[in-house]
């Protein structure tokens, strides 16, 4: 009744200096969600434009390391042939560090490397290894008690299925389960190295099931 009431008092006594209802005032405004003091636009800063010149040049540069880099692996093949000690599908590092020990003077230099499929340490893609094949791992440990103050490097490889990043995270930890294991063996006597290598340095083309396996794998190598 009191609503009823109003509109008639306003429709026969009406305001004689109206204002617009609140609502419409706030929509013609111009749209200032907030104060300045709240929202300011400041500029980003961003990275300076790269000139055609610069692109040309990095272009340029680029190439050719990639010249020197095929010259040097090339060289280092070689090399490598020549000293009865080829390993193309090996990190680049490895290869180095295997060179570096047969070239160091040793009659006999200590340079082990052992294969263990990925599939016998772990099931599927998990990184925890598998109870069942902890005697693999034990007697590799009963190994290495003979060759004390030397360095185990573990390196970890996948296969290509599935993402690269995920792959390269997944050996990474994979290496890393690899090594706690073998240093509660062993103790602090040997320096330890562990790499994840992901989906890199395939030892076999990744296009069957049985391929694949191979590229699967962790190496440990003793120097």
């Amino acid at each position: 009744m009191a609503f009823i009431l109003g509109i008639a008092i306003a429709f026969f006594y009406p305001d004689p200096n109206p204002q617009m209802p609140w609502i419409e005032r706030v929509l013609q405004q111009p749209f200032n969600p907030l104060s300045a003091q709240w929202w300011q636009f400041r500029p980003s800063a961003t990275a300076p434009p790269v000139s055609l010149q610069q692109r040309q040049q990095a272009r340029e540069e680029f190439n050719q390391l990639r010249l020197d880099f095929n010259t040097w692996e090339n060289r280092l093949t070689q090399l490598e042939v020549q000293l009865n000690q080829p390993f193309p599908q090996r990190p680049i590092k490895t290869r180095l560090n295997l060179l570096e020990q047969q070239l160091s003077g040793h009659a006999s230099p200590k340079v082990f490397m052992v294969t263990l499929p990925s599939d016998l340490l772990f099931e599927g893609d998990r990184t925890t290894l598998n109870p069942k094949q902890s005697e693999l791992l034990d007697s590799l440990i009963a190994d290495l008690r003979k060759f004390p103050d030397t360095t185990i490097q573990i390196n970890a490889y996948t296969d290509n299925l599935g993402d690269t990043q995920e792959n390269l995270d997944l050996s990474l930890q994979q290496a890393e389960s690899v090594y706690e294991y073998l240093y509660a063996g062993l103790g602090d006597n040997y320096h330890f190295l562990r790499v994840g290598y992901g989906e890199t340095h395939f030892l076999a083309p990744n296009d069957s099931d049985s391929e694949r396996q191979r590229n699967r794998r962790v190496e440990i190598i003793i120097e």
